[in-house]
């Protein structure tokens, strides 16, 4: 197994976003809830909390701003890629419990689309709009007292939720994007020689991980072969 992001197409990637810091002068870093409230930043890419943010710390622009889909990349067939991954939480059930069928029972209920929505409706009830219950549950989220444009642009960017493999070692990907990042916007390194920099320490981590939990395959005895130990 090995990292793919020194391939063509993770390249031009790569390119393109440094590129709107070091071509475009777009900014590092900045107080998005701040600049948008005063004009400076009319757009931007903001996670759950800043909507909330500005639903009820920003009165003055109420009915002046909306939720959209993330901006994407035109495909061939004139699809734009909007795929972008995301956080989640999840309900488990382990494997010595003594009630297994009664807690299966609980998350199919809690879960479900009537507990969802009676818990978010009386949260937002109780404390108000910055209680806001982002629910997975898409019959429940149709159901609350959301802007339909907002539940409209929430469900169309659902489409294009796609979050990348779990391997083992795979936080050194993380990790890695950002140094990569911070080699070519802050330091000014050639790109193709920041990643292949990256992709070298990436591929260590990830044949480390698969040795020490006796997994190999021809993929890892091919990058030996290629990288050597």
């Amino acid at each position: 197994m090995r990292s793919n992001l020194d391939s063509p197409e993770a390249l031009k990637a790569f390119k393109m976003w440094t590129g709107l810091f070091t071509n475009f002068k777009i900014q590092k870093q900045a107080d998005f809830y701040n600049r948008f409230r005063s004009g400076e930043m009319p757009i931007g890419v903001a996670d759950y909390s800043t909507y909330l943010l500005l639903s009820t710390a920003a009165p003055e622009l109420t009915g002046w701003w909306g939720m959209k889909p993330m901006p994407g990349i035109e495909q061939p067939d004139g699809k734009i890629n909007r795929a972008t991954g995301g956080l989640g939480q999840t309900g488990i059930i382990f494997e010595s419990s003594k009630h297994q069928d009664k807690a299966w029972e609980f998350l199919k209920w809690w879960t479900g689309a009537d507990a969802q929505e009676r818990f978010s409706s009386e949260l937002e009830a109780l404390i108000g709009v910055e209680a806001r219950w982002n629910t997975a549950n898409i019959e429940a989220l149709e159901r609350l007292p959301w802007q339909k444009a907002d539940i409209d642009a929430i469900l169309e960017q659902w489409d294009w939720f796609k979050e990348r493999e779990i391997v083992l070692g795979g936080y050194y990907t993380t990790r890695h994007v950002a140094n990569i990042w911070n080699e070519i916007v802050l330091n000014g390194k050639n790109t193709r020689e920041a990643v292949e920099e990256g992709v070298k320490e990436i591929n260590k981590e990830l044949r480390k991980k698969r040795e020490e939990f006796g997994i190999t395959d021809t993929l890892d005895n091919s990058m030996d072969k290629g990288e050597g130990k």
